[in-house]
């Protein structure tokens, strides 16, 4: 792999990702554990001594301050710092838009065998998305309604 300074790291290969969809055919029949996307422990190393990984491929976080701590957690831990990296929620992200709140956690389209709890009321709408006993995704949609004091 050759970088802006001229100088260059020996690999093999190099899995990039643009987007939230990692692409990891390539690793099929390389040996590299890997599902949805690269599987990696709370060090970020995969099932190989000699490759770890940070950012979308990961699949644990599609958010750029996230990906750059999982790349710093990743890089201390290649050097011999051991190094957890704890902010595993796979997919995270609020809005606030003209009080409509919305707040995903965790896999957002259940598969096969999954159960669904979904609750909706003139407040909001709720899903869980539940495999195995364990709640692996949350979709909340809440209206927060704000009443103006005073007189008009």
């Amino acid at each position: 792999m050759l970088l802006e300074d001229g100088s260059s790291i020996p690999c093999d290969f190099v899995v990039a990702v643009a987007g939230a969809k990692p692409e990891v055919e390539l690793l099929n029949d390389s040996g590299i554990a890997h599902d949805r996307a690269l599987v990696v422990d709370e060090h970020l190393a995969t099932n190989h001594p000699d490759i770890y990984g940070a950012g979308d491929v990961t699949g644990l976080s599609g958010i750029w301050p996230n990906a750059m701590r999982q790349g710093e957690v990743a890089g201390k831990n290649m050097a011999g710092e051991v190094t957890v990296y704890e902010d595993t929620f796979a997919v995270k992200n609020t809005v606030h838009f003209y009080n409509l709140v919305t707040l995903t956690v965790g896999l957002t389209k259940p598969e096969e065998g999954d159960v669904v709890e979904i609750r909706e009321d003139r407040k909001g709408y709720r899903k869980l998305i539940i495999r195995d006993g364990r709640i692996v995704g949350v979709f909340f949609k809440e209206i927060f309604l704000t009443v103006a004091s005073g007189s008009i």
